[in-house]
């Protein structure tokens, strides 16, 4: 039933956007590299917990398989986009940027799964990525501008995030969703280390983003680790809670109302890091809200 499908992303939605905050505390405080690794390793554990108390049964069929090695491959990219975004910040702006993966989604089953959104939630796509570009701006003294590098990784993450939850639709249906989910956060962890091992060799630092060399461990006390451990046990929830919706909904649909929950963060980011949007990011963070709420009304 579409309705259940409609519920589990609603729940992807809060622990998306719960993940997201705790996600740019933990980026701030030992760096992106670690955060991001931390996250996706520690998730696997209640990943096979589920397995193990459910009837798992890995299959690993030659099409399905490399669908999921090519969307974990991007979401490894696709998360450090992301979390380097928190890092970066302003959250506020970032997070709603995030949200438009849902949009994003949207265009992405149509080109891949040849699935059709209507007129309106064509219009609403076109609405929410001029909210993006709006919320990225900044006005100053010399002109109109990006708020920084933050809004650039944040679109970056989104594209190919959008991208990944249209591949895993049909492997989800295929394997069933928990297999489907533990392949591709397997692939997805052994390409990012083999993306960290070339960076470290190659001594690449991507502008100072994503340096190895400059992970400093001495952050890792209690609360930081308390902390890397809750997010892996919502980040687990939250996939977990998208490729079951993905049984009962249509990709655009689930990716849409999941990937909302991202602007949930902005009260946070007013909150915790004391940011303050402008009136022209406002604006495109209104319009990103009006885009959302058209394509789940035109649903």
């Amino acid at each position: 039933m579409i309705e259940d499908g409609l519920v589990l992303s609603a729940l992807a939605a809060v622990a998306l956007g719960v993940s997201t905050l705790l996600l740019a505390v933990a980026a701030r405080r030992i760096g992106t590299v670690v955060a991001t690794s931390a996250t996706l390793v520690l998730a696997i554990v209640p990943l096979g917990i589920a397995a193990a108390l459910t009837d798992f049964s890995l299959r690993l069929e030659w099409r399905s398989t490399f669908v999921l090695f090519c969307a974990g491959s991007l979401v490894a990219v696709a998360y450090l986009a992301a979390i380097e975004s928190f890092r970066l910040g302003p959250v506020a702006i970032t997070s709603p940027i995030g949200s438009s993966a849902g949009a994003g989604t949207v265009a992405a089953a149509f080109v891949l799964l040849g699935e059709r959104p209507t007129a309106a939630q064509w219009a609403a796509v076109v609405i929410t990525a001029t909210g993006v570009v709006l919320a990225s701006l900044r006005r100053t003294e010399e002109g109109t501008r990006l708020d920084g590098t933050g809004p650039i990784y944040a679109v970056i993450g989104v594209v190919l995030g959008s991208v990944a939850n249209a591949l895993v639709r049909d492997p989800v249906r295929d394997l069933g969703p928990l297999e489907a989910i533990v392949t591709q956060r397997t692939f997805t962890i052994v390409v990012l280390a083999a993306f960290i091992g070339v960076l470290a060799w190659r001594q690449i630092d991507l502008a100072h983003a994503f340096d190895p060399r400059s992970v400093d461990l001495r952050g890792l006390d209690r609360p930081i680790v308390a902390l890397l451990l809750v997010l892996g046990v919502v980040d687990a929830l939250a996939f977990v809670a998208f490729a079951y919706a993905l049984l009962d909904a249509p990709a655009w649909l689930v990716g849409l109302v999941s990937q909302s929950g991202r602007a949930l963060a902005v009260i946070g980011g007013i909150l915790l890091f004391a940011e303050r949007p402008s009136r022209l990011q406002w604006s495109g963070i209104a319009l990103l809200a009006v885009g959302l709420a058209v394509l789940s009304f035109a649903a």
